[in-house]
């Protein structure tokens, strides 16, 4: 981000500052920009549902989360050096990466009503496209049996496909996982909330996240950095929009940019339980 860039963020948090209470101290500039962007569309009366989407939106705890401030961004990461016969990290000397993140809109499902559409159901939709994009990039997929599995065989898994991550990319062992609450309550880790996606205690050393949609038989793993610039996904919303449809129900428009760094899927795993 650039000084300019960065004097004008300030400006636009001092504008939005008293609605952010609620939010996590190192996400308010971003969430501010999100209101500040919404503001400037058909719907601007979903700029009042911005704060309640982030307050507790897990995307932040798994990965990059860096709104647009403009339809178009220049968006900046870091990678360790690899060895050019193995793709793995061979030294701890950085390389900065840039590239241009262009806003894209999205048609999300299901459709529903403008009038009762809520900022649990966006964060959920967002939620959703984060985890798509990122089961469908994943570096190391294990599987294993699912009539014998376990607590104690579930840790295994984890801990294999964790210590296959952290070799690739020497950024620690994975930190947060992501399943069915169907599945974690089999292995009774969890109450029986089963309607929308939240977070539980650590299992182990990982954070678990529960999402409905999720499949059943399958775990996510995925390694976050708290070094933006070292992270491996990044989600970078513009702003959200309603198509009012009569006929066919309303559905969310989501605006945003989104890019796997080069080498990203390494930071992801997956186990698969058949």
């Amino acid at each position: 981000m650039t000084y300019n860039q960065l004097v004008n963020c300030n400006s636009i948090y001092e504008q939005w500052k008293d609605q952010l209470v609620d939010i996590p101290e190192n996400n308010k500039i971003k969430v501010a920009i999100l209101m500040d962007n919404q503001g400037k569309i058909p719907n601007p009366e979903l700029a009042h549902l911005i704060p309640e989407i982030y307050k507790n939106f897990i995307g932040f705890d798994i990965v990059n989360i860096q709104p647009m401030i403009g339809p178009q961004s220049t968006l900046y990461y870091t990678r360790y050096k690899t060895n050019e016969l193995c793709d793995i990290p061979t030294n701890p000397e950085l390389e900065q990466y840039s590239r241009e993140i262009h806003a894209v809109t999205r048609r999300t499902q299901p459709r529903i009503l403008k009038s009762e559409i809520s900022a649990s159901q966006i964060a959920d939709v967002m939620l959703n496209e984060i985890i798509t994009d990122i089961k469908n990039n994943v570096g190391t997929i294990k599987t294993s049996k699912f009539a014998s599995i376990s607590k104690d065989q579930v840790h295994a898994d984890i801990s294999h496909v964790s210590g296959i991550i952290y070799k690739k990319t020497l950024r620690g062992k994975a930190n947060w996982i992501m399943m069915n609450p169907t599945f974690a309550l089999k292995l009774a880790i969890m109450s029986l909330n089963t309607d929308t996606c939240y977070k539980l205690p650590s299992f182990g050393t990982q954070d678990v996240y529960l999402m409905p949609t999720f499949p059943h038989n399958e775990i996510l793993v995925g390694c976050y950095s708290e070094e933006e610039m070292l992270d491996a996904y990044f989600y970078c919303p513009y702003n959200i929009n309603i198509l009012e449809d009569s006929i066919n129900g309303d559905s969310i428009l989501l605006r945003t940019g989104k890019h796997l760094a080069t080498g990203g899927h390494k930071y992801y795993g997956k186990i698969v339980y058949a």
